[in-house]
């Protein structure tokens, strides 16, 4: 690994050293990329270098796989961009990657390296870069012995991890799918608490039904938005709820939600409801008895801001980027507990799932089966153009949509073996 270092630093200072301009392409081609194969990625032997670009909107470039897994996020940019030394770009890797569920990042342009923990309990993206390496000290042994914790043995045996805690590196963000999930319940908590207070008479049962509807909504709000699909709904009516003088920052509304007053929260959202029922159909925002509740203003503007950020850590949620699995990972576990808390008089949802056979399967185990099944059945004589496969008991569809990209690879496969295009809209993975 010296060695290619070495032949590196000698390539970039015949092209100009610190003041050469190379342009992103040839700084990934000649410089990053090479660098990290010679750390024992991308070689083979289950270390993968998978590019993420397009899935990531630019907020990271490299996955860096070992034995399946993701590991390391790696973000290469040219030697004339500044934005590997601007701490929004170290922000933007590091919420993209924490939401992935990889702990860490590396930016570079190969005139700086810096190593970051996208995992790490911070209050800033400064206080998450673990260390920073510039190309001229490269070779010397201490900077060489920070350059190897990013080998991929390294990563993959945890030494990276152990380097971290040694350095003092702030505590452990919670991680996604257990944030999501106790934010789920918190805020159904508090949506229950606000309608069973605000509709004397109303029965428990009536209460938490409504609660978690309107909590329902409010996340398919939040992933339209972030997918682009509709404008901003939900901050900007929580902003204005805020902006009130405090005489008026409780005042409730009516309806899932909306009443009087035009100016409330409520109001805002029974407004966009209908507009919703509109556009999507399948019954979620159709009219309801939900509808006719007050819901106080000040419970709705906790839970929409909990909806995007928290508090505690500095990583906020983007339900455009979360996994599948990790968004029906965490509500089926959300709606174990709620369920056990109607139905088994507060029994813990694990217990619940368990007596009743609720089980999200990992995705590394779905992603296996998923290509064993596929891979059978064409090595057995089945074709990808026209294969079925049905899972009679789906849940949230994780199985379904790991067959669904195993085929479309098998797909892709056969049309390669033809020589014919196998990707967009009309090609046999589209």
């Amino acid at each position: 690994m010296a060695r290619e270092a070495r032949r590196l630093l000698e390539k970039y200072c015949r092209a100009g050293g610190d003041g050469a301009r190379i342009a992103a392409a040839e700084a990934r081609r000649d410089y990053v990329l090479p660098l990290f194969r010679s750390l024992g990625w991308g070689g083979g032997a289950g270390a993968e270098i998978a590019d993420e670009r397009g899935a990531s909107r630019g907020a990271v470039d490299y996955r860096l796989m070992a034995d399946g897994l993701p590991m390391l996020h790696l973000v290469a940019r040219g030697t004339g961009a500044g934005d590997v030394g601007r701490w929004g770009l170290v922000a933007r890797a590091s919420n993209y990657s924490w939401l992935k569920s990889v702990p860490w990042v590396a930016l570079t342009n190969f005139r700086v390296l810096r190593a970051v923990c996208a995992d790490a309990r911070a209050s800033s993206a400064a206080s998450m870069q673990l260390f920073e390496i510039g190309c001229g000290e490269m070779l010397d042994p201490k900077a060489l012995d920070k350059l190897l914790l990013l080998s991929r043995e390294s990563v993959a045996e945890g030494r990276l991890a152990g380097a971290a805690r040694g350095a003092g590196a702030a505590g452990r963000a919670v991680p996604v799918g257990r944030r999501l999930y106790g934010d789920l319940l918190r805020a159904r908590e508090t949506l229950a608490a606000s309608i069973a207070g605000g509709n004397a008479g109303l029965a428990r049962g009536a209460c938490e039904e409504s609660a978690e509807l309107l909590l329902s909504r409010l996340v398919f709000v939040r992933a339209l938005e972030d997918r682009g699909l509709a404008e901003p709904i939900l901050l900007p009516l929580a902003g204005e709820f805020e902006k009130r003088p405090a005489a008026g920052g409780g005042a409730s509304g009516r309806g899932g939600g909306g009443g009087s007053g035009g100016a409330g929260i409520c109001d805002g959202l029974r407004a966009a409801f209908r507009r919703l029922d509109g556009t999507y159909g399948a019954g979620l925002f159709a009219p309801r008895p939900l509808d006719r509740l007050s819901v106080d203003d000040g419970a709705l503007a906790g839970v929409i801001n909990m909806l995007y950020a928290s508090a505690e850590q500095l990583q906020r949620y983007d339900f455009a980027v979360m996994d599948v699995d990790v968004l029906g990972g965490v509500y089926e576990q959300y709606l174990g507990a709620a369920a056990a808390g109607r139905a088994e008089g507060g029994k813990k949802g694990a217990a619940y799932r368990r007596a009743r056979g609720v089980y999200y399967t990992p995705a590394s185990i779905v992603r296996f089966m998923a290509d064993a099944l596929v891979g059978r059945l064409v090595a057995d004589g089945q074709d990808p153009d026209t294969m079925r496969v049905c899972d009679p008991s789906c849940g949230s569809g994780a199985f379904l949509v790991g067959c669904a990209r195993a085929v479309a690879g098998a797909r892709l496969e056969k049309a390669a073996r033809r020589g014919a295009p196998g990707r967009g809209p009309g090609g046999p993975a589209g």
